[in-house]
């Protein structure tokens, strides 16, 4: 406890002075004669005297308490969370039905890339911690773009969706349409923080926005070409991270986005990638892949921050309460109770 006003407790002195004088006063009356007055004994009244004099001098050091404005320090400890958005682009096309292994066991592209989304979402116990802190959702392509999972915390249901995710097998419907998927993405990203920002003012921000593109072919469909895609999202701010899944034209780990890579496919994705402050991957076995994304999940970190607030409580009620109550119970048994002559 501390006090805000401590040199009101100066006026302790003129108070216990006039409690000195009050409690050491006695009056004198003139009789000529004690003894009937001896005999009669004393009432109840009389035996409560004292009391008057001492609730008296105990509400002013009360009074002075209240004065003095006493407060108690109550340290308030809250986190601040910076939110991060990520939209999952993942390639649906025919093409992801190509061989690949998972550790040791024969499967696909499409198989091993869901398996290291759901584990980026969820976590796997191991090396990847999940996201739940984060707002994600998932864009499918082949020569169309769909949203198949909005934004959300609700990370269970996106892995169920992500787990549904099937190759295009139709030949109306494949293709490799990357670029409207990104722009799609950077779209609703930017939809979603304007729209949050209006509806509910008290959740944090989204101070980081992100897609992570994973493909493994030519954008060959679509409106849009991948890099006047990237160009909006470098302009509503959003970072761009892109994978190339599959054969790789160099042996050994892919490109980074500080090594200019060998194929015009591949300097797409680099370029898409370096105009966002984003990496670009190329990754060409399952291994790799998952270290892809663990890399992703270390570079885009919630980012939560601790804030310590002081609040200071007044505790002058306490004493100036007392002060009232004593005060007002001395006056009326003065008045009414106790009443003396003089």
């Amino acid at each position: 406890m501390m006090l805000a006003t401590p040199l009101a407790l100066l006026f302790l002195l003129p108070v216990g002075w006039h409690a000195w004088r009050r409690l050491r006063r006695r009056p004198v009356y003139r009789f000529g004669s004690l003894a009937a007055g001896m005999a009669a004994g004393r009432s109840w009244r009389q035996r409560w005297t004292w009391l008057p004099p001492v609730l008296h001098p105990v509400g002013l050091v009360a009074l002075v308490g209240a004065l003095a404005r006493p407060q108690a320090n109550v340290q308030l400890v809250r986190q601040e969370e910076e939110g991060i958005a990520i939209e999952l682009l993942l390639d649906a096309s025919s093409s992801m039905d190509a061989r690949m292994e998972i550790k040791g066991e024969a499967s696909n592209r499409l198989v091993a890339a869901k398996q290291v989304l759901r584990d980026f979402v969820l976590g796997n116990g191991r090396n990847l911690p999940g996201r739940p802190r984060d707002l994600i959702g998932l864009v499918t392509f082949a020569r169309y773009a769909d949203t198949v999972c909005p934004m959300t915390l609700n990370h269970q249901a996106l892995a169920s969706i992500i787990e549904e995710v099937q190759p295009g097998t139709r030949p109306n419907e494949d293709g490799t349409a990357y670029g409207d998927a990104t722009a799609l993405a950077a779209a609703r990203l930017k939809a979603f923080d304007e729209t949050q920002n209006k509806n509910d003012a008290s959740r944090p921000p989204i101070k980081t926005k992100v897609i992570v593109l994973l493909t493994d072919g030519e954008n060959n469909a679509g409106e849009h070409l991948p890099l006047q895609a990237a160009a909006l999202a470098k302009q509503w701010g959003i970072r761009i991270y892109t994978v190339m899944i599959g054969a790789s034209f160099s042996v050994g780990p892919a490109a980074n986005a500080s090594t200019s890579p060998p194929s015009a496919i591949e300097q797409t994705l680099f370029r898409m990638a370096a105009m966002t402050n984003g990496v670009f991957r190329h990754v060409y076995d399952f291994e790799s892949l998952d270290s892809v994304y663990r890399e992703i999940d270390l570079l885009e970190k919630s980012r939560i921050a601790t804030v310590r607030y002081v609040d200071q409580k007044e505790l002058l009620a306490w004493f100036a309460l007392p002060a009232l109550l004593l005060f007002s119970i001395e006056r009326l048994l003065v008045l009414l109770v106790l009443r003396s002559v003089p």
